[in-house]
């Protein structure tokens, strides 16, 4: 031991220590030396034995660790019970991805207010402690740093508030351990201590061969999931072959290239042929029983040679057609395709039989197709860019022409019709019928200069050549028209000798009750225009005054003196007026009416709930024109003078229309009624 005096004391004032005093300081000195180094060689056995502890459990947890969660979950275990650190952060990539950003997989003792921060700032490069650990090199350079003299330049608010939380925290140290994976940074490991010593080396020599054993396991381990991927990948496939091969609808199976063993067959096949696998072992077997003939067996398999060398090149080969002969002795035209799959050949069959069957009638009946429109009276031509491409005999007589001098002609050289006209008509009959209103009728010249109607029916076909064309129906019907015009016009007279006929007959009826002259005529014009209103035809509503002139014909059977009575009729003198209706019936049900004249006129008097005359009738049970002729009849009656009072008025008219609503009068007639009066003004006639 040195003894220091003070240079400024006088050396007659100093102290001296006595010898024995000085023995007893040196022998203090030693003593607590002695202790002093005893306690440091202590404390390194300790340190030394806790990272030997932590590295062997590391070891221990890699070893027993199936996969990465486990590995990482039993890491952190080992941390906390061994580690004796403050607090623990574990973040790792998202994904494989260079640019991944980190995200934490483990924490302790990490308050969860400053969470958010802490993932902000482990997707900050620029901060000096991440930076420096994510661009660490292969060997592993683990950055531990002291938090009470950091620098706060040039970092981000989030690193700064986080480094300020964990001061709050008294933590002074941290190291950041970075994880790898195939040479690049994975992920990192960050501890933080309370301790005012840095890491020293031997720490820091742990971590980094911590880091290693870690960044090797997490390559072991993702090796073993791509192994195990793959596996299960290639089981899935193989499955899917089984399933896509075993349920496919083409017929398909497999043979060993080795000794041409038939290895599998799938249902479509066993379905086709009516083999199956246990019927043949070989090809030489199956060649037997699906081609009996010997020159035939020998040619296919001499194209089974040629393929297969074809083959191995990697090119999918197809054979020529061929006909097999099936279990149930039927024939199948069919086309193989040969492809190489390891040391098996894949054979996938095409069945042609149902196409060239189809051809061979699609033949047939285009001949068949050809005789008929040869012989058909009905002219036949095909149309292209409005020129003949084939007439048949019927066509070309038609016209007056043969079929050689149409053939290439333009077809307005022999229509009196426009170029868009036939253009239209040209198009799908449909379209054309839809635009026109009726099958088109176009006139032609005859070579002798007559006018001919023909009436067409197109239809859009693929001709021979394979281009689109024009085939035409033309049916002469120049005589048919004409007759049919002469049938119009005799319609139309007589129609107009019906109307002056039924006149003829309304007149009679009113001669014998002259006070009420008119009014037959008056309720047709007023049913025909309800009807109107209602939407009826053009034709219906005509007939409807056609019946209102005659629907009370009956009347000629009712005494003179009743018709034309000044007062109200009695109870039998109203029952006798109302056999008007009845007898209307009875005169004109033998009468050919193209409509039911007859029972209109019989039920002009029902009532829609059953209260009318003469059959008590209801509802749909009475005739549309007679629920019209009804409502008229009453407009009619109502609004005009009568014998036995002066008229009531349209108004009071409309009023017993509307109170009769649905239960005496037809709703829908009713309404038009009002309607038309009231709505459109139309004026009662006169």
């Amino acid at each position: 031991m040195t003894v220091w005096y003070d240079p400024l004391t006088p050396a007659a004032d100093a102290a001296n220590f006595l010898d024995e005093e000085q023995s007893l300081i040196d022998h203090i000195t030693i003593q607590i030396t002695q202790v002093y180094t005893r306690l440091q060689s202590q404390g390194r056995v300790a340190r030394l034995t806790y990272l030997y502890q932590l590295l062997s459990e590391t070891n221990r947890v890699i070893a027993h660790s199936q996969n990465q969660q486990a590995l990482l979950t039993e890491l952190q275990q080992v941390l906390l019970n061994l580690g004796g650190f403050a607090k623990i952060v574990i973040a790792l990539k998202a994904d494989d991805q260079a640019d991944s950003p980190l995200v934490i997989q483990f924490h302790h003792n990490v308050s969860a207010n400053i969470l958010p921060t802490l993932q902000t700032v482990l997707q900050q490069e620029q901060n000096p402690p991440l930076n420096h650990v994510k661009n660490t090199g292969p060997d592993v350079d683990v950055y531990s740093y002291a938090l009470v003299n950091a620098p706060d330049a040039h970092i981000s608010p989030e690193y700064r508030a986080w480094r300020h939380y964990l001061k709050q925290e008294q933590v002074h140290q941290a190291a950041l351990t970075p994880l790898l994976f195939n040479g690049h940074f994975w992920g990192l490991i960050g501890l933080y201590t309370t301790g005012r010593v840095e890491f020293d080396q031997e720490q820091i020599q742990l971590l980094q061969n911590l880091s290693r054993d870690i960044s090797s396991a997490l390559e072991r381990f993702s090796a073993e999931q791509q192994r195990k991927t793959a596996e299960s990948y290639s089981q899935q496939m193989e499955q899917r072959f089984q399933q896509v091969f075993l349920q496919s609808p083409v017929p398909m199976h497999i043979i060993s290239i080795q000794d041409e063993r038939i290895l599998a067959v799938n249902l479509a096949y066993e379905k086709w042929l009516g083999y199956r696998l246990e019927d043949f072992q070989n090809q030489d077997a199956w060649l037997k029983k699906v081609a009996p003939s010997a020159e035939q067996r020998q040619l296919m398999q001499q194209n089974w040679e040629e393929a297969l060398q074809l083959a191995k090149k990697g090119n999918p080969v197809q054979f020529p057609e061929i006909t097999l002969l099936a279990k149930d002795g039927s024939q199948r035209i069919a086309q193989r395709t040969m492809s190489i799959v390891g040391n098996d050949v894949i054979l996938v069959w095409n069945d042609l039989t149902a196409i060239r069957e189809t051809e061979q009638a699609l033949q047939d009946s285009e001949q068949r197709f050809r005789i008929m429109v040869e012989h058909t009276v009905v002219g036949v031509y095909v149309l292209r860019d409005n020129r003949y491409i084939y007439v048949n005999p019927s066509y070309a007589n038609m016209l007056g022409w043969s079929a050689a001098a149409l053939i290439g002609h333009d077809i307005l050289e022999f229509a009196d019709a426009t170029i868009d006209i036939l253009a239209l008509i040209h198009q799908e009959q449909d379209q054309a019928t839809e635009y026109l209103g009726m099958p088109p009728i176009v006139a032609f010249r005859h070579q002798n200069g007559q006018i001919r109607e023909f009436a067409l029916h197109a239809r859009c076909i693929t001709w021979d050549d394979g281009m689109p064309a024009t085939i035409v129906m033309a049916l002469d019907i120049t005589e048919q028209k004409q007759a049919q015009d002469q049938i119009t016009r005799q319609l139309e007279q007589l129609e107009a000798t019906m109307y002056g006929t039924l006149q003829a007959v309304s007149i009679m009826v009113e001669l014998r009750d002259p006070y009420t002259a008119g009014h037959e005529r008056r309720v047709g014009l007023i049913a025909s225009a309800i009807a109107k209103e209602m939407g009826w035809d053009e034709k219906r509503c005509l007939q409807m005054e056609e019946i209102g002139l005659v629907h009370d014909i009956g009347k000629i059977s009712i005494p003179s003196e009743i018709l034309t009575k000044p007062t109200r009729l009695t109870h039998l003198e109203m029952e006798m007026m109302k056999g008007h209706a009845q007898a209307g019936y009875e005169i004109l049900k033998n009468v050919p009416f193209n409509i039911p004249i007859a029972e209109i006129i019989g039920q002009h008097h029902e009532r829609m709930d059953g209260t009318g005359y003469p059959n008590g009738l209801k509802g749909e049970e009475i005739h549309p024109e007679a629920r019209i002729l009804a409502v008229a009849d009453v407009i009619e009656s109502m609004a005009t003078h009568r014998p036995y009072r002066a008229a009531l008025g349209i108004d009071v008219a409309l009023c017993e229309v509307l109170k009769g609503r649905g239960t005496i009068y037809d709703t829908e007639v009713c309404d038009a009624a009002v309607r038309l009066i009231k709505e459109k003004g139309y004026v009662l006639p006169s």
